[in-house]
């Protein structure tokens, strides 16, 4: 999964429960910039279930610096959290 991961040209997020579950491939392609690296604290193995809030917050922040939401637009409540500017 590493390599095609890093092999995409978009921009991307890499959403994890701690840096020790980053192998060696990742460490060196995050150092080089190639992709943002987005930690959840109080996670464990399934990040969007132990702390929906943080991974809502990563995601809305991510789309929000690549400006992928259209000029003027507000995005929903996502799980209770409003994510307006």
């Amino acid at each position: 999964m590493d390599a095609r991961f890093l092999s995409l040209r978009i921009p991307k997020v890499l959403v994890l429960a701690g840096s020790d579950r980053l192998d060696t491939p990742l460490t060196i392609a995050h150092m080089q910039g190639r992709f943002q690296l987005s930690m959840v604290a109080h996670a464990g193995h399934c990040i969007q279930e132990d702390n929906p809030r943080g991974l809502s917050h990563i995601v809305i922040d991510f789309l929000r610096r690549y400006g992928l939401f259209p000029p003027g637009y507000t995005p929903p409540a996502i799980g209770g959290i409003c994510v307006a500017p």
